[in-house]
């Protein structure tokens, strides 16, 4: 089984986050603009013979912005495209962001280091997730982001995990009592 976050849900609030900070950024340079007149702050430019005037700094300002922001939100929307949670039948197997522009390495999970699985409900801009909390690992936590109907994923998650723990501690008691009845 995979879990997959939805691209499209992270994108659109990635997005809508973005579009907030520029429309802050671009606000606050013409409110600067309004009040003070940047042509106060570009006399400097033109003691060393360079004419800019405040609009123009304004649009280079609103262009600089936006390349930022549309190269942050296409590596954004490349990067979550090779995200995947694979559940196999002994270990999570998280493939990260980047993984293939990066070369990152996939990281295995044994159920055994998996000691609880929660859901978390966040805000309005941020993700509801599925939080794994890991013991005997590096990261404590692996937090699921921006996956449609996350309680449903969350229940095969569990359901899946719980199937092992049984199943080796079924072995684990069967292996025991063979030993004590060797002797």
């Amino acid at each position: 089984m995979q879990i997959v976050p939805n691209v499209k849900k992270a994108i659109t609030t990635k997005v809508i986050i973005v579009v907030g900070f520029i429309i802050l950024i671009v606000g606050m340079g013409f409110y600067l603009n309004s009040i003070v007149d940047l042509g106060v702050f570009l006399a400097v430019f033109s003691e060393l013979g360079i004419e800019i005037n405040g609009p123009s700094v304004l649009w280079i300002l609103t262009l600089i912005t936006l390349t930022i922001s549309t190269v942050m939100l296409v590596m954004s929307y490349v990067n979550l495209h090779n995200v995947s949670y694979t559940l196999y039948s002994d270990r999570l197997l998280y493939t990260p962001p980047g993984a293939v522009l990066l070369n990152k390495e996939p990281t295995q999970y044994p159920y055994s280091s998996i000691s609880g699985i929660t859901f978390k409900k966040q805000g309005a801009l941020k993700p509801d997730l599925i939080q794994v909390a890991l013991t005997g690992q590096k990261e404590s936590y692996l937090n699921i982001p921006y996956i449609d109907n996350p309680t449903e994923a969350m229940a095969n998650l569990q359901r899946i995990v719980d199937q092992w723990k049984a199943q080796y501690y079924a072995e684990f008691g069967h292996e025991y009592r063979m030993q004590n009845i060797m002797g």
